[in-house]
């Protein structure tokens, strides 16, 4: 795509995106021109009129506070409506993000609409007039659309994929309606595309950063018109594939810089920026019905699963919050209540939502003081075993837009689906890994119940060769590992093998961020490998073990 075009592209992109929707893809894009962004607030209250915070390239605090005029102008009218966000914006000091007290900023107002003439005397008066009465405060500068879609379109050019298939793959994510899945595999292959498309060679350490903020603010762009229209699960789902496959970059070149670990962490804050906002709005939404957007009639064949997957998510955020023993607030009372509810309902679909329920499980068990997380354990390893024997345990590669028109076939008039053609009779990813999580919580009866069934069901699971690819999709490299259990087994030598230290095939940078592994395999569960479960259970585990 030549520049004129990737401008142009870039144009119909802005054009369509709201305040909300280019923020994430506009902070990416300042740290890959060399900000460092010391703040990014969603839009609450609290913000004081300044939605994102950093640093410039000379050491200057720099204060901007968006708003969305696509297809638009920015009026006099709304300059009155957010007069006194421009006063916060301007005349409040910052505080409490650094050390030393307050600090002052040069306030920049952006907006993705051309300013009118009328409102650029207003702020020329304003800066005349007004400022002088604060002597600390410095002018108030404004950033329009052309200045935003040269500076996205400077960042697009170091992270446009080169595949021409690849490109529409994003433009239609990018410019669409919001409701459609982001694909696992464009992710990846735009990252193939741009980290290594030259060559293999580690890059400098500037060139690094460079590629990993351009990928980052692409994936902002991909995810535009879904923050638009509120589906921040899709949001979520591209941000943490996305982070997923930088940790790998990373790691494949040994980049652990400062500036390296900033672009990591600002990544992550984004993406629990989005589980709480997506929690908080479920959990309110659905507190006293259930969770059916439109007509249970029409919705009869998703709403249990698509239940469990929308409630890892809510029980992310509480381990997250436990994390850093931040304490909850009045809005996340909801969020907690929509956790502890009791698993009775038929989720288990195939093994790729294994991984949500795990979610849940880790959030009840840190959360409830007795038993039911357990029963719940056992329920689902049962069912695994069930369906596993009946062939109809369909492999975590399989997701839920594949398993649930096999599982309604008749309803929708079809004898044989090519789901059918995946025979894993006996075979199962979580099965042994389940039983070795109860094996650790000491229920000797249960397993010794269901032992026999176990030891005639293999595992199977994929293999990476490094943790570098962890975050793709689909690898050329890895292999299919299939194992029968050692028999015989005793209680103890389960138990050695239930709390053996495990080492999963990782990227170095999510090795002490357990939360963030397990809300990838949310959406990359085949990458849950046993050695994954037990070492996850090892790090969010409430009990002793």
């Amino acid at each position: 795509m030549s520049n004129i075009e990737l401008v142009k592209w870039t144009e119909v992109w802005l054009d369509r995106a709201g305040e909300r929707a280019y923020q994430p893809a506009f902070v990416s894009a300042l740290a890959h021109e060399g900000y460092e962004i010391i703040h990014n607030t969603s839009h609450n209250s609290l913000e004081l009129g300044k939605d994102v915070i950093c640093r410039d390239q000379s050491g200057e605090l720099i204060a901007f506070q968006l708003k969305g005029n696509p297809s638009s102008r920015f009026t006099m009218s709304q300059w009155h409506q957010i007069y006194p966000q421009i006063l916060q914006l301007v005349t409040a000091p910052i505080r409490g993000l650094l050390s030393g007290g307050c600090h002052h900023h040069t306030p920049v107002l952006v907006t993705n609409g051309e300013v009118e003439e009328d409102v650029q005397s207003a702020i020329s008066s304003f800066n005349a007039d007004f400022l002088p009465h604060y002597p600390h405060s410095r002018k108030l500068e404004i950033w329009n659309r052309g200045k935003l879609v040269a500076l996205f379109a400077k960042v697009s050019r170091s992270a446009w994929p080169v595949s021409i298939q690849t490109q529409i793959s994003v433009m239609k994510s990018a410019i669409g309606d919001g409701r459609e899945t982001i694909s696992a595999q464009t992710l990846q292959e735009v990252s193939e595309q741009v980290f290594f498309h030259d060559s293999e060679r580690a890059p400098s350490t500037q060139k690094s950063l460079e590629r990993a903020s351009a990928f980052a603010t692409l994936i902002g762009v991909i995810i535009s018109q879904h923050v638009q229209r509120g589906n921040l699960y899709e949001a979520i789902r591209a941000k943490s594939i996305g982070i997923a496959l930088v940790a790998g970059y990373f790691d494949r070149f040994g980049f652990s810089s400062r500036r390296h670990l900033q672009l990591f962490r600002l990544m992550r804050s984004e993406i629990i920026t989005f589980v709480e906002s997506f929690s908080v709005s479920v959990a309110e939404k659905y507190s006293d019905r259930p969770m059916v957007n439109d007509d249970v009639t029409a919705e009869f064949a998703v709403m249990h699963p698509r239940r469990m997957l929308v409630t890892a998510i809510l029980a992310i955020m509480l381990l997250e919050l436990r994390r850093v023993d931040r304490p909850l607030r009045p809005e996340h009372s909801k969020v907690l209540a929509a956790v502890r509810r009791d698993i009775d309902y038929p989720f288990l679909l195939g093994e790729f939502i294994v991984p949500s329920f795990l979610a849940v499980f880790w959030a009840k068990e840190r959360t409830m003081g007795t038993m039911r997380p357990d029963i719940e354990l056992i329920s689902v390893l049962r069912g695994l075993v069930l369906l596993s024997r009946k062939m109809t345990l369909h492999s975590p590669y399989l997701g839920i837009e594949e398993v649930v028109p096999a599982a309604n076939r008749e309803f929708i008039g079809e004898l044989l689906h090519d789901i059918d053609f995946d025979n894993r009779r006996n075979m199962s990813q979580f099965a042994f890994s389940l039983a070795c999580m109860l094996a650790k919580r000491n229920w000797k009866q249960t397993v010794k119940n269901v032992w026999p069934e176990l030891t005639r069901i293999a595992v199977q699971e994929t293999r990476l060769q490094s943790g570098v690819e962890f975050g793709f999709s689909r690898s050329t490299a890895a292999s299919e590992s299939t194992s029968l259990l050692a028999t015989p087994q005793s209680w103890d030598g389960l138990l050695r093998i239930a709390t053996l230290e495990r080492q999963p095939s990782i990227p170095s940078l999510l090795q002490d961020d357990p939360i963030l592994v397990l809300l990838v395999t949310l959406f990359l569960p085949f990458r849950c490998t046993t050695d994954v479960v037990l070492w996850l259970d090892r790090k969010l585990a409430s009990t002793w073990y």
